[in-house]
């Protein structure tokens, strides 16, 4: 059977393929990353430094929503401690008073 040019290139290339495949290969030197260099190692970044790109990633409304929930809680909050410690160190006077006139 008479073989066309067409086929004759294909069988050419595929023998050139297959011959490259079983011959020797040349060494491509392939860079691997150096054990000690510094991206292998974990970065020491603060918890200031953390909270501040964390931070800086926010869109306006949420630093807003921040800065409104936060404005509102901390006062309260102190307030509420503030509150609670004189209240607490009057019924311990007043208990001491009572305990104090019944013995």
């Amino acid at each position: 059977m008479a073989q066309t040019p067409s086929s004759e290139k294909f069988s050419t290339a595929a023998d050139q393929y297959a011959e490259s495949l079983t011959g020797t290969l040349d060494a491509v030197p392939v860079r691997l990353p150096d054990a000690t260099h510094s991206s292998s190692q974990p970065r020491r970044t603060s918890l200031l430094q953390k909270l501040r790109q964390q931070v800086s990633n926010f869109s306006f409304r949420r630093k807003l929503t921040l800065v409104l929930i936060v404005g509102v809680a901390l006062p309260l909050l102190l307030a509420t401690q503030i509150t609670l410690g004189l209240t607490q160190h009057q019924a311990i006077a007043e208990l001491d008073n009572t305990l104090a006139i019944q013995f």
